[in-house]
């Protein structure tokens, strides 16, 4: 599995049909027991299917943003792979321009660094 490129099978081993075998049960306990950036460091160590750490990864970052706003939501994304780029740049745009509207230029400028790079107009 290539975690650089946002995790899944190569294209070797989907040819190959090598998915990783996992514990299902194993998986659905360990999703209950630990903090969701522990449960999905985990899974990539065992094996878990990618499909099935990015909707888990999906239901957390949704929760974070009904919870805990955009910014929340975006940085659990960014930081733990989760999402296509154009999910994790949609939150990351609402997040920014929350900051803008609330004159906050310091969080504006954090998010805008992670998700547009240090050199961008924004």
């Amino acid at each position: 599995m290539s975690i650089e490129r946002g995790g899944g099978p190569t294209e070797n081993e989907r040819e190959l049909g090598k998915e990783a075998e996992y514990d299902r049960e194993a998986w659905e306990r360990l999703k209950t027991e630990k903090k969701p950036v522990f449960v999905i460091d985990e899974a990539r160590k065992t094996g878990v299917p990618e499909d099935a750490i990015q909707q888990f990864g999906r239901e957390v970052a949704a929760a974070k943003e009904r919870r805990d706003g955009p910014d929340a939501a975006f940085h659990f994304m960014y930081y733990m792979k989760i999402g296509e780029p154009d999910e994790r740049l949609a939150l990351a745009q609402k997040a920014y321009k929350g900051y803008m509207e609330a004159d906050d230029f310091g969080y504006a400028m954090a998010i805008a660094q992670d998700a547009f790079g240090k050199e961008s107009e924004e």
